[in-house]
């Protein structure tokens, strides 16, 4: 099991009790898929997620993995990233924050980073306006090449 660091262990804790405040369980599986994800540099697929747990010699289900990666992305702890740049159908998950913010994924390694700020707001708001739609939240991708990616 991966260690986190105080940060990290901050963002699991609360993404555990908003998965308890919905109404399920933050069981130990679910807790270690969790945990997982966090620890990752890069999204992962569900099931590069169980191959990782398997390999450190946790009992997790690919199903279970499945289904926990969906409740996370359910309570805003988790991201669904698609490839919109190949034909790869398989979604990736990313740990998130629970503040606003942006992505910026990396093609190549799957690296994610999150981005505070995005000065979308007085947009957000026009865009509304202009088509009498009342805009509630917004979300903004990068997709690209880290440095270390465009290097190589």
């Amino acid at each position: 099991m991966p260690q986190l660091d105080a940060s990290q262990q901050i963002l699991l804790d609360r993404a555990l009790e908003r998965m308890v405040r919905s109404g399920h369980a933050a069981t130990p599986q679910r807790r270690l898929v969790a945990q997982e994800l966090l620890a990752s540099p890069c999204a992962l697929t569900a099931r590069q997620l169980a191959d990782r747990l398997g390999a450190q010699g946790d009992r997790v289900g690919v199903m279970t993995v499945y289904r926990t990666l969906a409740l996370l992305a359910e309570i805003g702890a988790a991201y669904v990233l698609h490839d919109h740049l190949s034909e790869s159908a398989e979604a990736h998950y990313a740990f998130c924050s629970d503040r606003h913010h942006h992505h910026l994924i990396c093609s190549a390694c799957w690296g994610v980073w999150e981005v505070e700020g995005c000065g979308l707001s007085e947009a957000q708001v026009r865009v509304g306006d202009a088509w009498g739609f009342q805009v509630q939240s917004h979300s903004l991708d990068y997709y690209g090449l880290c440095a270390r990616c465009a290097t190589a």
